[in-house]
């Protein structure tokens, strides 16, 4: 009897937590495998369009050199171009969420992988980072995460480290909140996964990436959108950098007494096993 009714708590208990967790896939890349993707130019495949300076040659590829751990393609960029500072290139696939504040589920997810080898040889890395930005309808960058390279000597590889920025709405838009992983470092030719959660109705951010993790940093500028989330690169001649796993998801905010069931359940549980 006591295993039975041991049974049926923590069964109450994982249907309560799956009810909470509950999510909505708005995009999934799906490891950028086949048949949506295949090997070659990324632009126009599905539903990507690239940008990059005119100074810039960025080539954006669907790859199939390398990949996240359980699959064969990913999404590189290599900057090909001839300046020596580093210049901005992304690619973005509209998502155009709107009202998100005031939906049944106003917490949005974005997480992926991204990989950074370490910079060729003659390459002009000056402080460049690959990260995913997040930008409104209206086309302004409010946020973004990924690896930052640790350098403010031309040419030279510092040590990679997560990093997570916050920019007001403005066009163009201004840096606000630069929080690097004090401590963490990413090794170069490793993946590292990144998520990082917007929760539109308390205006804050949760992000976490390389073991490095930030919460409840505030929204800059009040936001109710999302357009879209941007694999992006800012790099100097020679850099290149690897995206794989891209994913947003829409969820609900946890009730109070659905959160109090579940200390009640978690408790009931753990005298249970005392008992037994």
């Amino acid at each position: 009897m006591r295993k039975l009714a041991l049974s049926s708590i923590v069964a109450a208990t994982t249907l309560t937590l799956a009810g909470v967790s509950n999510a909505a896939v708005v995009y999934d890349s799906n490891g950028f495998e086949s048949p949506t993707f295949t090997v070659g130019a990324l632009s126009g495949q599905g539903g990507f369009t690239n940008f990059f300076p005119t100074t810039s040659s960025a080539n954006w590829n669907v790859d199939g050199t390398r990949s996240a751990p359980g699959g064969v393609q990913s999404v590189s960029v290599s900057n090909l171009g001839t300046p020596a500072a580093p210049v901005t290139s992304f690619t973005w696939r509209d998502t155009n969420l709107t009202g998100i504040n005031a939906s049944p589920e106003p917490i949005v997810t974005v997480s992926g992988s991204i990989l950074r080898p370490a910079p060729e040889t003659g390459a002009t890395n000056v402080s460049t980072s690959a990260a995913v930005g997040i930008y409104n309808i209206a086309g302004s960058l409010i946020a973004e995460v990924g690896v930052f390279n640790n350098t403010a000597t031309a040419g030279a590889f510092g040590t990679f480290v997560p990093i997570f920025r916050a920019f007001n709405n403005a066009t163009p838009p201004v840096l606000t909140t630069f929080l690097a992983g004090t401590g963490a470092t990413v090794l170069p030719d490793t993946w590292v996964n990144f998520s990082m959660e917007l929760n539109y109705v308390t205006g804050t951010y949760t992000a976490s990436i390389g073991g490095f993790t930030t919460t409840g940093i505030p929204f800059i500028t009040a936001s109710t959108d999302l357009g879209d989330a941007d694999l992006t690169l800012r790099g100097g001649r020679g850099d290149t950098s690897f995206f794989d796993n891209l994913r947003i998801e829409t969820s609900v905010i946890p009730e109070p007494t659905t959160l109090t069931l579940l200390g009640a359940a978690g408790v009931m549980v753990l005298r249970r096993k005392r008992q037994a």
